[in-house]
């Protein structure tokens, strides 16, 4: 690992910030947040507090959705890997006004991300000028008008979220121009995976809405916990029926404590991306297959009734 990641590693135990409650990390989150749990009202937690830590993310051919952490000294993005995938430099677009749309605002390098789990983690470097840029200045919003930077707090590793609870998403849908869209829903299910020897949520199924360009956004728990990534709608062609799922922060931390992380977007194009299905094997078997249509369908010839969507 070179020496920003060695750094890195040293603070996922601040990713991890609640992840593993120790009082110290809690005190230092519990004082980021303290602007935010004076402006909770019973009814939930401030949205539009909240929407300062979304991010838009701009790729030469693609745009997502992302979130900014300041943890100790160093300013990161969190988004997912399909969002980015193969870009070591990307452009973030924040919010000046809360209620206009994203302005280009920094420029972030690629740190690390999954080949397994659909994330990756970029840090913030510079303004779209090329000048250096502080964790303090990105706290205190000095290259936005001064909107500053709203923590979000992470839900402790052993937190768990039922059916029926309720679920807000906060992201940057293509058809939103380039406005931070708030929706609502409730959690559906949730499917469960083993790290390291302990069960965590891996996905959060939900049927708030979330669309492409919503890949890599914030969502949050009925008290404003930052509890994952929106990444993939399912839909169902014959009904109309939509499921949208969400990466689980928890697992995300997990895998980077487990350190089972790439640095460089060069492992996609060798062994280990044929491996995670992330490209071609030049050298694998044909694979061949055929299928027999016949008339009557509308529209002819037939969708595939069940598909995933990813939404980068």
């Amino acid at each position: 690992m070179n020496l920003l990641l060695n750094h890195f590693a040293g603070l996922l135990l601040t990713v991890a910030i609640v992840f593993s409650s120790t009082p110290d990390l809690q005190a230092q989150t519990a004082k980021g947040s303290s602007a935010q749990q004076s402006q909770r009202t019973s009814s939930g937690p401030d949205i539009n507090a909240l929407s300062t830590a979304a991010a838009q993310i701009v790729t030469p051919v693609s745009t997502g959705s992302g979130s900014i952490f300041v943890i100790e000294d160093m300013p990161f993005v969190f988004t997912n890997r399909h969002v980015v995938q193969g870009h070591t430099n990307i452009e973030v677009h924040t919010l000046h006004d809360i209620f206009e749309p994203a302005r280009p605002t920094y420029k972030a390098s690629l740190l690390m991300y999954s080949m397994e789990y659909d994330f990756a983690v970029y840090v913030i470097s510079t303004d779209m000028q090329g000048n250096a840029v502080s964790a303090e200045q990105v706290r205190l919003g000095a290259h936005r008008n001064w909107l500053a930077l709203e923590p979000l707090e992470l839900p402790e590793m052993d937190y768990e979220i039922n059916r029926g609870e309720p679920i807000s998403i906060l992201s940057f849908p293509g058809i939103g121009d380039n406005e931070l869209v708030y929706s609502q829903g409730i959690v559906s299910s949730v499917k469960y995976e083993e790290i390291q020897g302990q069960r965590l949520p891996e996905w959060i199924r939900t049927n708030a809405e979330f669309s492409p360009g919503s890949s890599g956004g914030i969502a949050l728990d009925k008290d404003g916990l930052f509890i994952g990534l929106p990444t993939y709608v399912r839909t169902e062609q014959d009904t109309g029926g939509r499921l949208g799922s969400i990466l689980s922060i928890q697992l995300i931390a997990a895998v980077m404590q487990a350190e089972d992380i790439y640095t460089s977007w060069d492992y996609i194009h060798g062994d280990s991306g044929i491996e995670h299905g992330l490209a071609l094997n030049i050298n694998g078997e044909p694979h061949f297959g055929t299928h027999r249509l016949r008339a009557g369908f509308t529209p002819d010839p037939p969708h595939r009734a069940d598909h995933r969507r990813r939404l980068g």
